[in-house]
């Protein structure tokens, strides 16, 4: 099971001045593309940072990084707050992403949320922290200076010299075997080419029992393997705690697999009804 790595404990959470952990206005820029999309350029320190944040988000995004023309950026040289003070773009240490469907304003919630191009607001929020940046999602009254919602927004918290340490996953979610993972490839291709009225259509989460949480079509995969995730995580740490009786990690891979597997074959079936 691969080691988590949190940068967390290193941020400067809520501190909104960038300059006050060693942030410069004018920053040494390098241009920042990830998979193709260009995002124009950021500091040179935080782009470990970003590059492992998208690494982890983007496969959670319905339709991931929209490509057109000013839905993603990052530095900006004239960006102000309403107050006059420079943005976290500014200083090269902010990016928005997919910014058509994640706006900007008094929303209680992502009004796009589980559309295509919609960021998954606990997901976000969730890896934001692990790699010392702030969610735009998660701001409220008087949390920033906005003082309201940015869904589209991710700006680093951590200290250039931190950021630098930063490392790149070189794996994402559950090891799964060749049939599990190509079982998830046709069912993202479909989503793809499936019409827009599927994000609409709702479906039953199978771990709970009351019947009411749903998910959307895109969100389902996403839970379904957090779940297996925590699963398998749980076993883990069961083993370690009970006096050194270590859990068979090959044998728990292979119970998490036929799960994830079951909720494929679940959904698929579900894919399979939609019209």
């Amino acid at each position: 099971m691969e080691q988590v790595v949190t940068y967390a404990d290193k941020a400067h959470f809520y501190n909104y001045d960038p300059s006050s952990y060693g942030w410069r206005i004018e920053p040494d820029l390098v241009p920042f593309v990830f998979k193709g999309v260009n995002f124009g350029s950021c500091a040179r320190d935080v782009l470990p940072v970003f590059t492992a944040l998208l690494t982890e988000l983007e496969p959670h995004i319905p339709g991931g990084i929209a490509f057109g023309p000013h839905d993603d950026w990052a530095y900006s040289a004239t960006d102000e707050l309403p107050d006059g003070s420079p943005s976290f773009h500014h200083y090269g240490i902010a990016f928005d992403l997919n910014w058509r469907e994640n706006p900007m304003g008094n929303y209680a919630n992502n009004p796009y949320a589980g559309q295509r191009g919609a960021i998954p607001y606990e997901i976000a929020a969730t890896l934001a922290r692990k790699y010392g940046c702030e969610y735009g999602g998660t701001w409220s009254g008087g949390a920033n200076r906005l003082g309201f919602k940015d869904y589209m927004h991710f700006e680093c918290h951590l200290a250039p010299a931190d950021a630098r340490k930063v490392r790149v996953p070189t794996t994402k979610g559950l090891t799964m075997d060749k049939d599990v993972a190509a079982a998830f490839a046709a069912i993202n291709k479909r989503l793809d080419s499936l019409p827009s009225s599927l994000w609409a259509q709702r479906f039953a989460d199978p771990a709970d029992p009351t019947g009411k949480r749903t998910y959307s079509a895109a969100t389902y995969l996403v839970y379904g393997n957090l779940r297996a995730k925590q699963a398998l995580a749980a076993a883990q740490d069961a083993g370690a705690a009970a006096k050194g009786i270590a859990v068979d990690a090959a044998t728990v891979a292979a119970d998490i697999t036929t799960r994830v597997r079951a909720d494929i074959g679940a959904f698929l079936t579900r894919l399979g009804g939609i019209k």
